[in-house]
């Protein structure tokens, strides 16, 4: 394992922090029925985002690329990425604020806790829950942008409650995940060993 920043995997990451700001904007500026298409290259965006969430844990994987910078990298950029784009749904009125609080609380009570871990020692890798978590949050954010693409804009009552009905399913499976998480650290802290972590 190296500790360099200046490996593929890392570029690609760091590459999604920085088209942050260009999804907001777009997502934000799309709200406007007039300028609606920027939906669609946000949608685009987020496709590409996600894509490259998933190729820079294979490349490092596939390639020994796996750095310890990498391994605090993703997961943050993966954080900040998610929590952004509710962010700009939020601001469009497009989905609740405190769904986005609670997402945002899991995010921040795991990275403390991820800090106590390693202070005790405890080895962190990825954990089931983590990555459907993570997955669910990708589906219903991409849905909700792209039904609101489709619709210029707006988006009819049906459709609405469908997209809607993915959030509120990656909520559970969000604040399920917490639980998995703390239970886990416990064990291991109780054993002094390993675990593995829901991101």
């Amino acid at each position: 394992m190296t500790d360099t920043l200046a490996t593929v995997p890392n570029l690609i990451t760091l590459s999604r922090i920085m088209g942050i700001l260009p999804v907001m904007w777009l997502i934000h500026a799309g709200a406007d029925p007039k300028d609606a298409w920027l939906l669609w290259v946000a949608v685009v965006l987020m496709a590409i985002s996600e894509i490259s969430d998933w190729l820079d844990g294979w490349l490092a994987r596939r390639m020994r690329w796996v750095s310890r910078s990498g391994k605090v990298l993703d997961p943050m950029a993966d954080s900040i990425y998610r929590i952004s784009v509710f962010v700009a749904l939020v601001a469009n009125g497009w989905v609740p604020l405190w769904v986005v609080l609670i997402m945002a609380a899991r995010d921040l009570c795991m990275s403390e806790v991820r800090l106590l871990a390693q202070r005790a020692n405890v080895t962190l890798a990825a954990r089931p829950v983590g990555k459907f978590r993570a997955a669910l949050q990708g589906v219903a954010q991409f849905a909700i942008v792209f039904a609101y693409a489709i619709g210029g804009g707006v988006i009819t009552a049906p459709t609405e409650l469908l997209v809607h009905g993915l959030l509120y399913i990656a909520l559970a499976v969000t604040i399920w995940s917490v639980f998995d998480y703390a239970a886990g650290v416990g064990n291991a802290l109780r054993r002094g060993g390993s675990m593995t972590t829901t991101d």
